[in-house]
């Protein structure tokens, strides 16, 4: 069921209604390549180790913009991002917030709002024939509509960070000087890069 502050946000009986689901996949679930897969689990010990990281070794006092970590994954539709992103928050005990809109039509009009809308350079630049709209608006709700009629939407969010060097950051020890290896701290097993031919 939708949390109430979902409810007063966005509006269960407008465009849209967000519901705070429990996720029940798991890695068990998702067949992803070794290194993918190894890429994932160092991510997860980095957040389930966080406090040891930015907290008890203090790099939040030194790292000026924020201490958060983000999973971006980018691929064509059918390639797992959805299913891999309900398989972290399982595995971290995170709730997933589904949204869902009235109709096709509402969930064009927000991602036009939300700046979602064709950002190719190649684009059609005339305007969207009215039959065209009304067969696609069919076509989806065909399509995706859920038994109450409502249509789902996945997002993929991307954060993108930029930092500039500054007296303030934290400098890097001298090679040999480190008294705890972060693989150690983070219980993970160390990965060598590949040798260069």
């Amino acid at each position: 069921m939708a949390a109430a502050p979902f409810a007063r946000l966005f509006g269960i009986a407008g465009r849209r209604a967000v519901e705070s689901v429990v996720p029940r996949r798991t890695f068990d679930d998702v067949v992803l390549p070794p290194a993918t897969r190894r890429a994932l689990d160092l991510a997860l010990s980095q957040v389930t180790q966080h406090d040891l990281i930015f907290n008890r070794w203090g790099l939040a006092e030194r790292h000026p913009t924020g201490t958060a970590l983000a999973f971006n994954f980018a691929g064509p539709p059918g390639t797992g991002k959805t299913i891999c992103a309900e398989a972290i928050a399982h595995s971290l005990g995170l709730r997933l917030l589904v949204v869902r809109y009235a109709d096709p039509l509402a969930l064009m009009r927000e991602l036009r709002a939300m700046g979602a809308a064709n950002a190719l350079r190649a684009r059609r630049k005339a305007p969207l024939r009215r039959a065209t709209l009304l067969r696609a608006l069919a076509l989806y709700q065909q399509r995706f509509a859920l038994p109450n009629g409502r249509v789902p939407a996945s997002f993929e969010i991307i954060t993108l960070t930029a930092w500039a060097p500054h007296e303030s950051q934290q400098q890097p020890l001298q090679p040999g000087t480190a008294t705890m290896r972060l693989a150690d701290a983070l219980g993970t097993v160390e990965q060598p890069l590949p040798r260069r031919r």
